[in-house]
């Protein structure tokens, strides 16, 4: 089955022993692997470094934000991988860029300004819609993360709410 990104995968790590048993519910991303397993055996992690330490999440990085992205529309022809449709001026093959929040997921598409929300599937940490980003909120938020990355946020197209 092809996953979705609106769908939860379960991130699993290992230890010697079974050291470290245990949970959480709090999401995760691949980014968070390198800083855990570098905690584990003691090394420094790299100041570039994006992903957090899984080992030492609380209750406060119950809403952190764990941004995605994907490509435009991509067309395969005769083995090369090519964009079908260029993306907004300076974005690159930037096509759509997401956040989850909780068991929430937002998509911005680049090219059309479309902002959308939805549940994620199987999360098993619910959190109430009061303390989720709003629509607006969730629009600056992707605002400021793509000017902290030094794209072109003035090329962006108005954004509008499904």
């Amino acid at each position: 089955k092809k996953l979705s990104y609106h769908e939860r995968v379960p991130l699993l790590i290992r230890f010697p022993q079974g050291e470290l048993a245990g949970s959480s519910a709090i999401n995760s991303q691949r980014l968070d692997i390198a800083p855990t397993l570098l905690s584990y055996l003691g090394a420094d992690q790299a100041d570039w470094f994006e992903g957090k330490n899984l080992l030492q999440l609380d209750e406060s990085d119950r809403y952190r934000r764990i941004f995605a992205t994907k490509v435009g529309e991509v067309s395969i022809n005769e083995g090369e991988i090519f964009s079908a449709n260029q993306t907004s001026q300076g974005f690159g093959s930037l096509g759509h860029i997401a956040m989850v929040v909780c068991n929430r997921i937002y998509e911005l598409n680049i090219n059309s300004g479309r902002l959308k929300s939805a549940d994620i599937l199987g999360h098993s940490d619910i959190c109430a819609n009061s303390s989720l980003p709003s629509a607006n909120d969730a629009a600056q938020i992707f605002h400021d993360y793509l000017l902290d990355r030094k794209y072109p946020v003035n090329n962006l197209p108005d954004v509008t709410f499904e």
